[in-house]
């Protein structure tokens, strides 16, 4: 890949503007031409899964579950499981449990009966979800890790109602020069309005993570831990990994069925094991941790999903 390539993902992913012209402004800080980076785009889908925005799923009224669960056939469970849009991150890890995948529904009622009906005759536990605390999938192509800002998501997000069409629109962007024009033109408000909405969903936690979302697997990023902690602090343990690991994608906080303990859960992605195991003894040391486990994946068994 050219360092140009290298350098254009990272600003789709760290720095997309919200402006009018977003590819003009990317052009110029990378000191090319607005058509190169348009160009340079297209080529680059696949790697390139989305630009666009992440909505919240609290914002659209559904709810999360983390599920764990010990299957024997697993490459027939995924592939059924592949089909649900619903379910994301689904991989084969090093544990006991081991299938691993994050479900969304209407309601927890609703989500225990999809896994009942996914997993029959399986061992499993479901692992609600009670705050996230960050979600940030970027990827450092220079240092190989896994990486964003420090953030605090709101412990609230508004469910958005009526704003069905306008939040499809902006999970992908149209790729021209101006693209929110295109977004306003097919909704029939201005561009202004378009980024001003924008800006406003950002500000209240329903909408984020404006940009690039990349295919980790094929830029190498083949390995990640999930890194499950237990701790009767657990709320403030999320707080600061959300804010002091860079490294960390997700911090989720989690309800604790009966017979399993871990309430704190943390992602790291990277190129190497080694870095990632480097980063997990960091955080361990940093917060002292007395009772966690790093759960390895082994494969990826849903890749390319879109968030």
């Amino acid at each position: 890949m050219e360092r140009l390539d290298v350098d254009l993902l990272m600003e789709l992913q760290y720095r997309y503007p919200l402006v009018p012209e977003p590819y003009k402004e990317i052009a110029e800080r990378l000191k090319t031409t607005e058509d190169d980076v348009i160009r340079r785009i297209a080529r680059l889908q696949g790697i390139i899964k989305r630009i666009g925005a992440y909505v919240s799923f609290r914002a659209v009224g559904k709810v999360s579950a983390l599920v764990a669960a010990r299957v024997h056939d697993i490459n027939s469970i995924s592939e059924r499981l592949k089909l649900d849009e619903d379910v994301s991150h689904c991989y084969e890890r090093d544990h006991y449990f081991n299938l691993w995948y994050v479900i969304k529904s209407r309601s927890k009622e609703e989500l225990t009966r999809k896994v009942e009906e996914q997993l029959m005759g399986c061992e499993y536990v479901v692992l609600h979800s009670k705050r996230t605390y960050k979600l940030s999938v970027k990827f450092d192509l220079v240092e190989g890790i896994s990486r964003s800002p420090p953030e605090l998501l709101p412990e609230k997000v508004p469910k958005l109602e009526g704003m069905e069409r306008f939040l499809a629109m902006i999970r992908r962007f149209p790729l021209s020069r101006r693209p929110f024009r295109e977004i306003g033109s097919s909704l029939g408000i201005s561009e202004e309005d378009v980024i001003r909405m924008l800006e406003k969903l950002i500000s209240v936690g329903a909408v984020r993570d404006v940009g690039a979302a990349l295919d980790g697997d094929l830029l190498g990023f083949s390995h990640n831990c999930m890194l499950l902690i237990h701790s009767d602090m657990a709320d403030e343990i999320c707080r600061r990994i959300a804010l002091e690991v860079p490294e960390a994608t997700h911090v989720v906080l989690r309800e604790t069925p009966r017979g399993w303990r871990y309430n704190c859960y943390a992602m790291v992605h990277s190129r190497s094991r080694e870095r990632i195991d480097y980063v997990v003894s960091e955080i361990v040391s940093r917060l002292s941790l007395d009772e966690f486990l790093p759960v390895m994946s082994r494969r990826n068994l849903k890749p390319g999903v879109i968030r």
